[in-house]
C-alpha cells in the first residue's frame, strides 16, 4: 500500500500499471488522503523601472513601481500566503533576490522568440520568476515523472491588447512549481489579461499536468 505521504500524487494518462493508481475514462483519480487545501498567489506587477508604460497607475495599496520599497511590499504581501510566485526581470533580479526570503527559487521563462531592439546587445530573451513553493517538490525517489523542469520554452502572448499578458502554457507551469494542487485558492493579484484565472481554473479540472516535462507539447484542451 502507498504510504500516506506518496498516496496524494498523481499519474498521467498514458502510464498505466503504476502501483496505487487507478484510471477511469482517462481521468487520473490519486488514491489515498489528499494534502490539505493551500492559499497560492501569482503576482506579475509592472516591472521595476517600466512603471511609465503604465501611466504611472498606481492602485491601491500599492506606490510607483520605479521605487524598490513598491517591490519590497509586494513581495512582504506574498509572504503572508503558503506558496507564491512572482514575476520580474533580468536586470531587477539582483535587487528582488535579496528581499525574499529563504527558499524562494529563481527559475527562468525562456522565450522563443523576443522583442530585437537596437543597440540592445546581448538580446532580452528570457524572463526570472521567482517562487516560493508551498509544499515540497516530488523527489526522483517518490515519484519522479512529471516533475517540473526549473525552466520553460514557450512564447509570449501577442494580439491580446494588453501588455504583459503571460501565455496559458507557462501559467501552468508556475502552477506546477509552487507545488498546486486541487482544492487550493490562488490569488491573482494583477489580473490584467485573465489567463491565469482561465489557466487556474483549467489546473483545477485537470489533475495532470505536463507528461514527462515538455510543456511545450501540451495542448491545453481548447482553452
Amino acid at each position: 500500500m502507498a504510504s500516506p505521504d506518496k498516496a496524494h500524487y498523481r499519474c498521467y494518462c498514458g502510464d498505466p500499471g503504476r502501483p496505487g493508481i487507478a484510471h477511469r475514462s482517462h481521468e487520473c483519480l490519486p488514491i489515498g488522503p489528499q494534502p490539505q487545501p493551500l492559499r497560492l498567489a501569482y503576482a506579475d506587477p509592472p516591472y521595476y523601472g517600466s512603471c511609465r508604460r503604465y501611466g504611472h497607475h498606481h492602485e491601491a495599496p500599492y506606490g510607483c513601481w520605479d521605487d524598490l520599497d513598491t517591490h519590497r511590499d509586494l513581495i512582504e504581501h506574498l509572504a503572508g500566503y503558503d506558496g507564491w510566485a512572482l514575476s520580474c526581470t533580468t536586470n531587477s533580479l539582483r535587487l528582488l533576490l535579496p528581499l525574499c526570503p529563504d527558499g524562494v527559487r529563481v527559475l527562468a521563462w525562456v522565450k522563443r522568440y523576443a522583442v530585437w531592439k537596437k543597440y540592445v546587445s546581448p538580446a532580452y530573451c528570457w524572463e526570472p520568476v521567482l517562487v516560493k513553493a508551498a509544499r515540497k517538490p516530488i523527489s526522483p525517489e517518490q515519484d519522479g515523472y512529471g516533475v517540473p523542469q526549473d525552466w520553460i520554452d514557450c512564447g509570449p502572448t501577442q494580439n491580446t491588447g494588453f501588455h504583459g499578458g503571460k501565455p496559458l502554457v507557462f501559467c501552468r507551469w508556475v502552477f506546477s512549481c509552487m507545488g498546486a494542487d486541487r482544492g487550493d485558492t490562488l490569488e491573482d493579484i494583477f489580473h490584467g489579461s485573465g489567463a491565469v484565472k482561465v489557466a487556474w481554473e483549467h489546473y483545477q479540472t485537470h489533475l495532470t499536468l505536463f507528461p514527462g516535462d515538455r510543456p511545450e507539447q501540451v495542448a491545453l484542451d481548447g482553452v
